[in-house]
């Protein structure tokens, strides 16, 4: 089998390859690249017993960045999520509106067929702020879907095969960080997990890591230098 070699500059997300059926949209020939230098990464596509299908990635500057995601000119840095054949070709994309970011682009499977799933919003400081897109094959939407009243981290939406989703959050939350060195007014980014029925919208679980974990059991101390890359000097709970 000739193998072919597929080229791909992406930023920060490659979700790998995927057997997605009547996927339609312009035909394009260039792959998107970013102005700037994100890694390169060589996917080798054609490898003998390897997954048929198509190669799902995301472009542009997801939110799990140590810096703000979203605001004027976000959209410069080609926020889109792409499907392309092994030769490269592009048989699908989505560009969220201008100042949002997509991230977390793959397939599932909701209510017994195969769909596509994806975060889009902002954020900033190493977590998103934003909502779970769940869409046919053909990118119709069927429903989007938050932790209740909180909104959706970048890092997890999964679909369960009882028609409920696994979400993580990040929450600002006052909290005594006099145990790890810091003020006893202190603020803390609160992991939260959430169990919620996709169809009813409805809350099953939630689950706070500072409910359960004191603050002394962080892995950095406040004021530690890492903690600059999560945008504060603030401690996050995990």
């Amino acid at each position: 089998m000739h193998r072919q070699t597929l080229v791909a500059r992406i930023a920060l997300l490659f979700a790998g390859v995927f057997g997605v059926s009547a996927l339609l949209a312009p035909d394009a020939t260039a792959l998107p690249t970013l102005p700037f230098g994100t890694p390169t990464y060589t996917v080798q596509v054609n490898r003998p017993g390897g997954a048929p299908g198509y190669i799902f990635y995301t472009s542009g500057l997801a939110a799990a960045v140590p810096f703000t995601v979203g605001g004027p000119g976000l959209d410069q840095f080609g926020q889109a999520n792409i499907i392309v054949d092994k030769s490269g070709k592009e048989v699908w994309r989505y560009v969220p509106p201008k100042g949002q970011s997509v991230s977390n682009f793959r397939t599932q499977v909701y209510q017994g067929r195969k769909v596509l799933t994806w975060w889009q919003g902002g954020g900033g400081g190493g977590h998103g702020e934003g909502v779970n897109y769940i869409t046919d094959t053909r990118g119709r939407l069927i429903t989007t879907v938050t932790p209740g009243r909180l909104k959706s981290d970048v890092h997890e939406f999964r679909l369960t095969p009882d028609g409920r989703a696994l979400i993580t959050s990040y929450v600002p939350i006052a909290a005594d960080l006099s145990s790890v060195g810091g003020p006893r007014n202190g603020t803390i980014l609160d992991c939260v997990a959430t169990v919620i029925d996709v169809a009813t919208k409805r809350v099953v679980l939630q689950w706070s890591s500072h409910a359960h974990i004191p603050v002394s059991e962080t892995a950095l101390r406040y004021g530690d230098p890492r903690n600059a890359v999560l945008g504060s000097p603030s401690t996050r709970t995990t």
